[in-house]
């Protein structure tokens, strides 16, 4: 994708009709998302997310943005050392999926 399209803004409206933006390099780490925006995209549109929160896709930005910073997702060795995410995977992942089921 051309630098001058990378940074512009992509406008998000979420399942409970919430409107988000955030910038396309960092979106575009998703592949989901990645596929939706070609040649053609028009920046004035919203890319519907029927069954994702403005709560939800946040936290999708929170990590795209830790792994644009150089944080690649880590390995973690199976089977499962332990119960407790802390002891397999590094800080950033084992709070990030500190939530209730629904959340994650």
């Amino acid at each position: 994708m051309e630098e001058a399209k990378l940074s512009q803004l992509v406008k998000f409206k979420t399942s409970d009709d919430q409107e988000i933006s955030a910038p396309v390099k960092l979106v575009i780490k998703s592949v989901t998302i990645n596929a939706m925006i070609d040649e053609n995209f028009d920046f004035e549109d919203f890319i519907p997310l029927p069954e994702i929160t403005k709560a939800t896709f946040e936290r999708v930005l929170v990590y795209l943005q830790h792994i644009e910073d150089g944080n690649a997702a880590p390995e973690i060795e199976k089977p499962l050392r332990s119960n407790e995410m802390k002891d397999v995977t590094t800080e950033f992942y084992a709070e990030f999926v500190n939530h209730d089921d629904d959340t994650v």
